[in-house]
């Protein structure tokens, strides 16, 4: 039938595609997240690990600052991220 081509898609299609196409972009924003906050975990604890086989002082000191200020930001990545999501 030629006329039933041509027929309107009804509302709640409509607002269901839309859903979908939010709850796919919170999904990927939230694995971004969680991927960026693993891989600043990976660094931080690199980077404390660096800190502790090196020998000279100073670097050592800068170096286990740094990976200590990585890791409370990682942390604080994913509570806050989880909070965000969990509400």
């Amino acid at each position: 039938m030629p006329g039933a081509a041509l027929a309107p898609i009804p509302l709640a299609q409509i607002e269901l595609a839309e859903n979908d196409w939010r709850m796919g972009r919170e999904i990927g924003i939230g694995l971004l997240c969680r991927l960026a906050a693993y891989a600043a975990f990976v660094f931080g604890f690199w980077l404390l690990y660096l800190a502790f086989e090196r020998d000279g002082a100073w670097q050592s000191v800068g170096l286990g600052v740094a990976g200590g200020v990585t890791v409370l930001a990682a942390t604080y990545l994913m509570v806050g991220f989880r909070r965000r999501v969990g509400s």
